[in-house]
């Protein structure tokens, strides 16, 4: 029993971590949101917010997060989002997002795999050769801009004849571009962790 309910609890973990950015797009609504810094801006899908206040709905894909400061002034994660799209409970949304990313059993032990994978990685003190990008183009002619979010990292393989990609979230947008790791990059993580652990 307490193995079932812990399943259930880290399945839900998962789920709160699919990107705020995949369930955006997959309703469709990236199209008409507006990115300034880092953040994007646009209607509210939940109470249909006016065309004219393309600002009162916030979202900011590092946190993954996102607000409405209009009438139904709310916010959260990923599931809450999709709760109030569909105006559903909170478990019938985690239901659906489950099922549009293959969340579940299988993909569970996958995931556990994964994490076995890295944590054996990080262990071994090997460091990534390159870091994995979901790249969204946006615009178009002279206005093109690409919206650019790190997704993973990727290792030599242990045969030397491929790469391990390492995501740590589902790619969004039509293109992964990885970049090689560079010696700064390895610095700036190191200052992330050092800050971490303070």
């Amino acid at each position: 029993m307490k193995s079932e309910h812990a399943h259930r609890v880290f399945q839900f973990q998962q789920i709160k971590q699919v990107p705020v950015m995949a369930v955006l797009e997959r309703y469709g609504l990236l199209r008409d949101m507006k990115r300034i810094g880092a953040q994007l801006f646009g209607s509210c899908p939940i109470h249909r917010g006016s065309g004219a206040n393309k600002k009162q709905f916030v979202v900011d894909p590092a946190k993954n997060v996102w607000k409405c400061f209009g009438d139904c002034d709310r916010g959260g994660s990923t599931i809450e989002l999709v709760s109030g799209i569909e105006n559903i409970e909170i478990r019938a949304a985690a239901e659906l997002i489950a099922g549009w990313f293959a969340i579940g059993s299988a993909s569970s032990q996958s995931t556990n795999h994964r994490n076995q994978q890295r944590r054996k990685t990080v262990s071994t003190g090997a460091k990534p050769t390159h870091k994995a990008y979901s790249v969204e183009d946006r615009g178009e002619g002279d206005n093109k801009d690409a919206f650019w979010t790190r997704i993973g990292s990727c290792f030599p393989h242990a045969d030397g004849r491929g790469m391990n990609v390492v995501l740590n979230a589902l790619p969004i947008g039509n293109r992964i571009v990885l970049r090689e790791y560079t010696e700064d990059d390895a610095k700036e993580e190191e200052a992330k962790k050092a800050k971490r652990k303070k």
